[in-house]
């Protein structure tokens, strides 16, 4: 999630090599609506995961500082204890430099584990080719991967955390300190485009391999403000690896 100074990370580069269903697996499914104060994402659920991967183009977040007043774009790891682990690219909108970042979060954020910063900040900048992944060994670690496809600059840690079991991977973008916060927002005109995730890649603790869209749900994480909707995930495309993130304008229910 987003701070401005972000806690910090990244893990050298994990073969995105995985094999993606070309069409919707039996058993797949899209679950109820998931809703957030400050992040707008997509949620798998329903396996234990053990990776989560995404690339994305790093947005210039100067252009959204009337909407918002930090965004971050991430991957997660969320256990059955409510153990986030959050590696994520963030900035604030009045700066737009990028911070790559990590934070183990307790009971959604209300306490922080292990949390830091890797490389200075800017290492990538707006308009790079990123991805991120976190790997989880199943022994008590996580591996984070920070890379620059653009420069190809790579960052990567190995954070050791309480052995558990990770029940739901999610990606997507962040407006708030953690995922308990409350992010201010002001709506634009029109529907605005934030940015689009790509190359999703998912694994179970069996060793499954996937985007969102397999065996497990699937279900839209969107950030409301009542029951108003404010940012949110549009549909999953390309068998279910990418995705488009859009400030909504009032009112939109």
């Amino acid at each position: 999630m987003i701070k401005n100074i972000f806690r910090s990370a990244a893990v050298c580069v994990i073969s995105a090599g995985m094999a993606l269903a070309a069409a919707l697996p039996a058993g797949a499914s899209a679950g109820p609506r998931l809703t957030s104060h400050e992040q707008a994402a997509y949620a798998a659920s329903g396996a234990r995961f053990r990776f989560v991967q995404t690339t994305f183009t790093l947005p210039d977040a100067t252009k959204f500082a009337s909407e918002v007043g930090g965004l971050g774009v991430s991957v997660q790891l969320i256990s059955s204890e409510n153990t986030w682990m959050v590696f994520s690219f963030n900035t604030t909108t009045a700066s737009g430099v990028y911070a790559a970042s990590f934070a183990n979060e307790f009971n959604a954020g209300q306490s922080i584990g292990s949390s830091g910063a890797l490389g200075p900040n800017g290492w990538a900048k707006a308009g790079d080719s990123v991805t991120l992944s976190i790997y989880y060994d199943r022994a008590g670690h996580d591996q984070l991967v920070a890379v620059d496809n653009t420069t190809g600059e790579a960052h990567f840690t190995t954070v050791a955390i309480p052995t558990t079991n990770y029940t739901q991977a999610r990606v997507g973008a962040e407006f708030g300190d953690t995922p308990s916060s409350t992010a201010p927002y002001t709506a634009p005109s029109a529907e605005t485009h934030l940015v689009t995730l790509t190359g999703i890649r998912l694994t179970s603790y069996s060793g499954h391999r996937a985007g969102l869209v397999s065996w497990w749900e699937r279900q839209k994480v969107f950030m409301v403000s009542g029951s108003v909707t404010q940012i949110e995930p549009h549909n999953v495309f390309a068998a279910g690896t990418s995705f488009g993130v859009y400030m909504e304008p009032l009112p939109h229910n």
